[in-house]
């Protein structure tokens, strides 16, 4: 019997000697498809943002006399508004003047501060201050947010709800991501019936492809669900060779024990390589890990399950979900 931490410690060398030898896979995705995926290259910033200085805040922009910012009881001369997607378009402002302005505009180049709506009084072409408001106050500055040429978001970087406005943001509608990790899973065991069967005397509904189903159903997987398979070792074989050839990934449910009919270990072993462990855990004592050789010289990664329910869906998210996970991001 070995450790649980010397089974992980095997399992990660088995599949760090299969990522070595299986490049990375990479594919173009629409940014609004691939949330949940894996970035596969940096993502550099085309624009600043924001690409001008901008008002943080409705209010007026004015160029202060001595550039001192705006100071109580002042009076500005209202020349003109400014607001998002319609710059201020008149003549460069002179100290004492102002222009209207509101949240997201550009501030014209002779303004240098932006008061508060709150803190003004307005009478008609004049705006008092009734408080002073500091030099530069209230103002974006170009850039601020975002340099141009900026790394925004890395390789191996997850994809999130956040990140799409900010990929969005700078005109980007096509991402390069991981391709998805390709994982097939099947059952052996003839008192194994569907939902619907009617049951005969020992037998019982499979659950263990639901569970697995549900617990990779989260990730950026495509699941390959080859059904309950025939427990003999010729229909367990051609599934083998079918999911070796279709997946990266081969999860089996039964059939890993040392029983008179647990035919997947022998027929892993015949077409590729198997070590099978008890393991120091309970429930999932018998466990098997290996790969099976596919056609082309690739081989796909094979992990065992017992079929017991309870101690399948352990093993599936204790011992192989880390793993899974580090292949989905290697």
């Amino acid at each position: 019997m070995i450790s649980f931490a010397q089974a992980q410690d095997n399992l990660h060398q088995l599949c760090r000697t299969w990522v070595a030898t299986h490049p990375d896979v990479s594919e173009p995705l629409a940014l609004c498809e691939s949330l949940g995926r894996y970035l596969n290259e940096d993502v550099i910033a085309a624009l600043e943002l924001p690409r001008s200085d901008v008002s943080a805040m409705d209010g007026y922009a004015i160029c202060s006399q001595d550039r001192e910012g705006a100071l109580t009881s002042q009076v500005f001369t209202l020349k003109g508004e400014s607001r998002a997607g319609e710059p201020y378009s008149g003549d460069p402002l002179a100290p004492g003047e102002c222009v209207r302005i509101f949240t997201g505009a550009v501030v014209p180049a002779s303004a240098d501060t932006v008061v508060i709506q709150e803190n003004v009084d307005r009478d008609n072409a004049s705006v008092r201050m009734l408080q002073g408001t500091s030099l530069g106050a209230n103002i974006r500055r170009r850039g601020e947010e975002i340099a141009a040429d900026s790394v925004i978001a890395t390789a191996g970087q997850l994809i999130t709800p956040n990140m799409i406005p900010l990929l969005a943001s700078q005109g980007i509608a096509e991402v390069t991501v991981r391709a998805k990790l390709r994982v097939a899973f099947f059952a052996t065991g003839d008192e194994l019936k569907a939902a619907g069967d009617s049951l005969g005397e020992g037998d019982i509904y499979e659950s263990n492809l639901a569970s697995i189903a549900a617990v990779l159903g989260y990730y950026p997987i495509d699941l390959i669900d080859l059904g309950v398979v025939e427990d003999t070792p010729e229909a367990i074989k051609a599934c083998l060779a079918k999911a070796s050839d279709d997946a990266d990934v081969v999860i089996s449910s039964g059939g890993v024990s040392v029983g008179d009919y647990d035919y997947v270990r022998q027929c892993v072993d015949a077409m590729g390589v198997v070590s099978d462990y008890n393991v120091a855990m309970k429930p999932g004592k018998p466990v098997c890990f290996g790969y099976i050789d596919g056609a082309e010289n690739a081989k796909a990664l094979f992990f065992g399950l017992p079929g017991n329910a309870v101690s399948s869906f352990v093993v599936l998210t204790e011992l192989y979900l880390p793993v899974i996970k580090y292949l989905l991001n290697r």
